[in-house]
């Protein structure tokens, strides 16, 4: 998780699989999500932890309230 170039990464799967996250993967709760969730405020900006989860709660609300639309190749 940890590497740099983002191709050598390990997956979310896989991370969920590995023995040091293993007590916080319930299969059962979890959603893949099809859509990518972009950060919604640059690495530049300094928020605490309760501004940055907002934001990221309500980049999600927003994302899954707009409908699917089709991927362009």
């Amino acid at each position: 998780m940890l590497q740099f170039n983002p191709d050598k990464r390990i997956t979310i799967n896989e991370a969920l699989r590995h023995p040091y996250l293993a007590q916080f993967h319930n299969s059962k709760e979890e959603v893949v999500s099809k859509k990518v969730i972009q950060p919604p405020v640059s690495d530049n900006k300094k928020l605490n932890l309760k501004q940055y989860k907002q934001l990221i709660y309500e980049r999600i609300k927003k994302i899954y309230s707009e409908p699917d639309t089709p991927t362009l190749i």
